[in-house]
């Protein structure tokens, strides 16, 4: 669940962030600006979809946060 009323500051990049949770309940930030998503339907008719998306997709520090396979960030 994300609670957009609860936002925070990305640490490598300052951008304002709100946490949810991935669908194994681990903690994960999305960017506090929701965005608005248009698509296709099977008929060809266009459906409008808003959400969040993954801070990680535009953090330019992104990188600093990969965790390797014993857990530790690089």
């Amino acid at each position: 669940m994300i609670d957009p009323a609860k936002t925070s500051k990305c640490r490598g990049c300052g951008a304002d962030i709100i946490w949810g949770k991935t669908s194994t309940g681990k903690p994960h930030p999305f960017n506090a600006r929701g965005t608005i998503v248009l698509v296709a339907g099977q008929n060809g008719e266009l459906q409008v979809h808003s959400g969040y998306s993954s801070h990680f997709g535009t953090c330019p520090k992104a990188a600093e946060f990969k965790r390797s396979a014993d857990g530790k960030t690089s």
